[in-house]
Parts: structure tokens; C-alpha cells; sequence
């Protein structure tokens, strides 16, 4: 069910959680400062925290009055004190009668209008002694405004606190998942047992399925490995095999020849045995030298696209050719050329033809003649060769190693070998791409 979520990048859910993590951030800013609001309204109308704050301030004033003799209608000295102090209301008046205030700027005498203040905030009069005679005084300095201003910074401090918390624990199972990748990775063994886990939907997943793809090519790549290792153990031990026979008999007739060196037509009977032993120790050494040359990709270098006749028309000629030397009949009536392109590689194809001779003059029955056509399927075009098998056959046999070679430099051509053997019946075709078919 995992595999079945939707894809969703990092990119997105980076942006989708920043955005989120501002929203709660903001909501709970407000929701700060709304409780700390209450809470110091309440503390402050609940306490004689003001109180006390006013009368230091009071007690200021008449320390200051007394000391300069001020009267209650010197202007200019309590405007001074008021600046020094930076008071934000200051009112003096006697028995409800405005004398001073520091918002007023002018100097004639107040008006009705302008005490009318005075009937607002009686309840927060100070008494207090001037040079002309006792006043009542009132003073407001906003002392709470600093714990708002502290308040409102918390609530800030916290909010963006929430905001990184968020967004961190978001994102902590991501960032567990690449600690856990990279420790599976430093925990890969060389036999790369252990899958890596894929976990989400987003590029760190994508990231461990290719990490699961390149382990598996990995293993895949050692199977391979294991099983061409042990194909060239079983082909290197079927060639020892098959080497060690006309070995012998090679050094036999080499021993016999030595033996009879005063007997000339001894000699050259043996010497004639040697040099058929010689050859087929030379026939299976080249055919090994093919085998790991067609196993070397890089030797293939297809040409340039061809019709089947030019490709092939010499190769077929050269085969009929040595084939009616060495005494067989070649029927080539079913051949037929059709207007089709392939490509092939020369080297290789000079290989495979001289195979197939080879083993048409080793195990075909020369009593019956050598069967040469042409197929057209849908992709492919192919070449059939048919023989039928004599009854003595060569002792040199059993790795099929030539059959091998053939297969392996078709594959390497695109193409591929099909073979038939039915009782004494032969057929190996050859199965090349089609590049193009006019029409």
C-alpha cells in the first residue's frame, strides 16, 4: 500500500510546512499576547503596584518643591521637573481649580473647560505642600507600559520557538530516514544481503529504489559472473579433455615414426597421423581463441547497413566453393534474396562461416547434399543450413565449443542461432535484424 502514495517532493513539503508552521506561529502570537493582557490588567488593577510607583514620584516633587520654595503656580519650575522626570500627565490644582497642567502650553488662566478633568481624576489626587500653600497633584506615567512591551517580546520569542519546533520535529522522520539510509550503506556487507528500505513518497524514496536497483544489478552482475566462471571451468576442463587425446596420439605416431626411422614408408605413414593429430589440436586452439574473443563486446563493430546479399552473398559463395572441394553437394535452389537491409560484423562473420565448414566436413554425410535457404519473418531474416549426419564420427567432439562461438557472436550482432537435430537430421539457422524492408 506504501508504493500507492502519491508523490509529493521535498520541495513542496518544505514550502507546505513553512507556511504552516507561520500560521501557527502567528495564531499563537496573538493568542500570547491576549492572555498576557489579561494577566496584567489583572495584576495591575488588582495591586497597589501604580500606587506605589505614583508615590515615589510624589514624594520626588515635594522633596523638589521644598528645596526650591516652588509655588503651586510656578510654571516654569514644575514643566522643568515634569521634562526631568518625563511624566506623560502632570496636573497641580487647589480645591478643584486647575492651576497647572503640562499639556497646556500657554499662559493665561485655565477655563472651565480645561478643569473639567480634574472631576475625571480626583480619586488619584497626592496633597502636596507648595511655597503658596497645599495642592492636589496628579501624575500618570504609563509604569506598566514596559512589562506590555516585555510581554509582547515573550510571546514573540515563544511564537518563533513554536514555529522551529515544528517545523524541525516535521521534518525529524525524513531526517531519521537519511540517517538510516546512510548507515544501511555503511553497514552494506560485499554480498549486499541486506535491501535498502523505502520508506514515503518523495525523493528519498526514489533515492533507496535506485539503491535497491543498482544492489540488484549488482548481484545480478555476480551471478553472471559466478555462472561465466564456472561455463569456462566446465569448457577449460571439456578442453583438457579433448586435447589430451590427440595428444597422445600425436606423441604414439611421433614415438613410432622414431622407431622406424629406416623404414620409409612407415615413416611417412606416421608422419601423416601426426600431422592429422596436429591439426585438430590447432582447430580446437582456434576455436577456444573464438570463444573469448566473441566474449569481448567491444570486439563487435556492426557496419553500415547493407542488403542481405551484399553482406552475406560472398560468404555463401566461398562456403559452397570450399564445401564442392571437399567432395559435398550443394542444393541452394530455396535461397532466395529479398529486398531487405541488415548489418553485420565482417571479422565475426568470417568466424562463424568457417565454423560451419568445419563442421560440415566433420560430421556430414557427403552422400547427401548440403541444404542452403532463406527465411523472412517479421524482424528477421535468416540462413539455413541442413545436412544429414554420417554414421563414424570424428573423435574430436563434445565441448561444442564452435556451437557456443557462433551463438555468442550472433547475440553480439543482435541476431541469434536457432538448431535443429532430429535423428539424423541437421539444421542450424542464422537469424539477423532487419534494419529496413522496401516495399
Amino acid at each position: 500500500m506504501d508504493n500507492k502514495k502519491k508523490f509529493v517532493s521535498l520541495k513542496t513539503k518544505l514550502s507546505i510546512r513553512f507556511f504552516t508552521g507561520m500560521s501557527i506561529a502567528i495564531g499563537l502570537f496573538f493568542v500570547l499576547i491576549f492572555l498576557f493582557k489579561v494577566l496584567l490588567d489583572d495584576y495591575f488593577f488588582n495591586s497597589t503596584f501604580i500606587i506605589d510607583q505614583e508615590k515615589k514620584y510624589v514624594d520626588s516633587l515635594q522633596a523638589y518643591v521644598s528645596e526650591r520654595n516652588i509655588a503651586a503656580t510656578d510654571f516654569a519650575a514644575l514643566r522643568r521637573w515634569t521634562e526631568q522626570n518625563n511624566i506623560t500627565i502632570f496636573s497641580v490644582s487647589r480645591e478643584r481649580v486647575l492651576l497647572f497642567d503640562n499639556s497646556y502650553m500657554g499662559n493665561a488662566p485655565f477655563s472651565e473647560t480645561d478643569a473639567l478633568q480634574l472631576h475625571k481624576t480626583w480619586k488619584f489626587f497626592y496633597e502636596v505642600t507648595f511655597a503658596d500653600g497645599p495642592a492636589d497633584v496628579y501624575i500618570h506615567k504609563n509604569f506598566q507600559r514596559s512589562y506590555y512591551q516585555i510581554a509582547t517580546v515573550a510571546a514573540a520569542g515563544i511564537s518563533a520557538l513554536a514555529w522551529a519546533l515544528f517545523f524541525s520535529f516535521s521534518f525529524s522522520r525524513r531526517i531519521h530516514y537519511v540517517l538510516q539510509l546512510q548507515s544501511e550503506i555503511t553497514e552494506q556487507q560485499a554480498n549486499l544481503e541486506k535491501e535498502f528500505t523505502e520508506n514515503g513518497n518523495d525523493e528519498l524514496r526514489n533515492l533507496a529504489g535506485a539503491l535497491n536497483h543498482m544492489r540488484d544489478a549488482l548481484l545480478e552482475s555476480k551471478r553472471n559472473e559466478k555462472v561465466r566462471k564456472k561455463e569456462q571451468e566446465t569448457l577449460v576442463l571439456g578442453m583438457a579433455h579433448d586435447l589430451r587425446t590427440p595428444l597422445s596420439g600425436l606423441l604414439g605416431y611421433l614415438e613410432l615414426g622414431k622407431r622406424n626411422l629406416g623404414n620409409p614408408k612407415a615413416m611417412d605413414e606416421y608422419l601423416s597421423k601426426a600431422i592429422g593429430k596436429t591439426n585438430q589440436i590447432r582447430e580446437l586452439s582456434d576455436k577456444l581463441f573464438d570463444h573469448f574473443l566473441s566474449n569481448d563486446e567491444k570486439t563487435c563493430i556492426l557496419e553500415t547497413s547493407v542488403s542481405a546479399y551484399y553482406a552475406l552473398g560472398d560468404f555463401l559463395s566461398d562456403l559452397c566453393s570450399q564445401l564442392e572441394v571437399s567432395g559435398f553437394q550443394v542444393d541452394s535452389n530455396s535461397l532466395k534474396w529479398f529486398d531487405i537491409n541488415i548489418r553485420i560484423d565482417s571479422d565475426f562473420m568470417g568466424r562463424i562461416f568457417n565454423n560451419l565448414i568445419s563442421n560440415i566436413e566433420k560430421y556430414a554425410d557427403k552422400n547427401y547434399p548440403v541444404t542452403l535457404s532463406s527465411l523472412l519473418s517479421k524482424d528477421y531474416f535468416g540462413i539455413q543450413l541442413g545436412n544429414r549426419i554420417r554414421e563414424s564420427m570424428d573423435e574430436v567432439q563434445g565441448t561444442r565449443i564452435g556451437m557456443q562461438n557462433m551463438k555468442k557472436m550472433m547475440e553480439q550482432m543482435c541476431g541469434q542461432v536457432d538448431i535443429e537435430r532430429v535423428q539424423d537430421l541437421f539444421r542450424i539457422t542464422l537469424w539477423f535484424p532487419v534494419s529496413n524492408i522496401d516495399k
